[in-house]
């Protein structure tokens, strides 16, 4: 199997025989991982789902004035917390707002819209209504934080009113109460992102030079929000793209380094569908932090003929602790249990083998325009935080390499390097063979072919003989 990683090269993954896995924003195509996310469930999920969004942006706040004090930002949002995780002043202000969002009737009014038989409501129509109500929830966390002296930003003296904006927000709920579940709307997918892109470019100056760092709270946290709720129902991963091939021309142009590259071919385990390449990846932890150990890793064939997997948030919140689920998500403390909790309190395995067989669906789709790939993928996921780029940095087995394949361009100095390298390895291993190639424009197949190259690991030394030329028999 020939491969290609999907990004730049990485100096010095050749020397270490590693292989990088890749988080989906670093791919090159944005619909990596899509989903068709739905949102459908009861009252009782609904509103805590505003409590949620609540939150998270809450803490958002409290992190934000942090940063304007010089401590660091994370990248993420807080989306794995939950309020029974919160101590001291913090609690008591998050259950503040909370009190607030119960009592107010908008807040009501749309939980009871949108769980009116438990509807579907797809990403861009849930993102509009977000962004329509996201004002009313700044302005919750605001009055709070302003009151407790919990934030360094300061507008009006209490910019809460619940009558704000009440006759627009009723004529959107009256709006999700029509909808019947029966259509789905594609044109506000268009008009989602139009009016998203124009907010964000519009409101960009909203704030003064000093404020600039409370920007996203205003202009950008509801549609950040939905992206990264996400994790929610499964963890993060990362994957590592092959290719079953290496003959197209745009491929070597583009992930190849326009032909001056060198393509990696691997010898992989077992046959298809069931290919494997064993990989020292992480597998727990240790007293000295994350444990590693080679294993197989499965492949998984890219699909480029089939929609992209649809999935219910509220149902597959499968990566969130039992404690969450049954004390917050699903509860409305009063002792009832949301519908959608069914899958939870069942604990059914063929429930379970069918969310992760979402998220492998889901990872092994991609539209008809990438089909030239030809892709297989390892993809790399954990329980445990293997956000840093070392711990998705593995390594592979030297007898897994089974050779190079130079690029019609790539230059001498770079294939004697390499050759130099894998000579290395095969000293310190023991190994004797190993195969170089050379890739060729095959005017027959009008595609690029490789051919096996006369050469061994000694060819690159300085002092080998200059080859002669082959004598012919007369």
């Amino acid at each position: 199997m020939e491969a290609t990683e999907c990004r730049d090269a990485v100096p010095g993954e050749l020397e270490k025989l590693e292989i990088y896995f890749a988080p989906p924003e670093q791919l090159n195509d944005p619909l990596e991982g899509y989903k068709e996310i739905y949102w459908s469930g009861d009252n009782i999920v609904w509103m805590n789902f505003f409590r949620h969004y609540l939150l998270v942006l809450a803490l958002r706040s409290w992190q934000l004035d942090d940063a304007m004090h010089g401590e660091p930002l994370a990248t993420e949002l807080p989306v794995g917390e939950y309020p029974s995780r919160l101590e001291d002043v913090f609690i008591d202000a998050y259950q503040e707002m909370e009190n607030i969002l119960k009592s107010d009737e908008i807040f009501q009014g749309y939980a009871t819209a949108f769980a009116k038989n438990e509807n579907k409501h797809y990403r861009p129509q849930l993102l509009y209504y977000l962004i329509g109500l996201h004002s009313r929830f700044l302005a919750i966390v605001l009055t709070v934080n302003q009151k407790r002296g919990m934030t360094g930003v300061h507008f009006s003296d209490d910019p809460y009113d619940p009558s704000e904006g009440k006759e627009q927000h009723l004529i959107s709920i009256s709006h999700i109460e029509g909808h019947d579940g029966l259509y789905r709307d594609f044109e506000s997918y268009k008009q989602i992102a139009l009016a998203i892109s124009t907010f964000s470019i519009k409101s960009a100056h909203v704030l003064p030079g000093e404020l600039q760092t409370t920007q996203e709270l205003i202009t950008a946290f509801a549609p950040r929000y939905l992206d990264q709720i996400e994790q929610l129902m499964h963890p993060k991963w990362y994957v590592a793209c092959f290719m079953k091939e290496c003959t197209n021309s745009a491929i070597w142009g583009s992930y190849g380094d326009n032909h001056k590259g060198i393509c990696l071919k691997y010898r992989v385990l077992g046959n298809d569908p069931y290919l494997s390449l064993e990989m020292n990846k992480p597998v727990g932890y240790g007293g000295k932090g994350i444990v590693y150990s080679f294993q197989h890793m499965h492949f998984k064939e890219v699909f480029y003929d089939r929609d992209h997997s649809e999935i219910d948030f509220f149902r597959s919140l499968g990566n969130v602790p039992n404690e969450a689920l049954a004390g917050f998500w699903y509860n409305d403390g009063l002792g009832n249990l949301s519908t959608t909790s069914e899958w939870f309190r069942t604990d059914s395995n063929d429930l379970r083998e069918k969310h992760w067989n979402t998220l492998d669906f889901s990872l092994t789709s991609k539209l008809p325009q990438w089909e030239s790939e030809k892709e297989y993928r390892l993809v790399l996921n954990s329980f445990m935080d293997i956000s840093s780029k070392k711990h998705r940095t593995l390594k592979y087995r030297f007898t897994s390499l089974d050779g190079l394949i130079f690029g019609i361009r790539t230059p001498l100095k770079d294939k004697l390097k390499a050759i130099k390298i894998i000579k290395a390895h095969c000293e310190l291993t023991g190994r004797e063979d190993f195969q170089f190639y050379q890739a060729y424009y095959d005017p027959q197949t009008k595609s690029i072919e490789h051919g096996l190259l006369p050469i061994s690991i000694h060819d690159a030394d300085p002092d080998v003989d200059e080859p002669t030329e082959p004598k012919t028999s007369s």
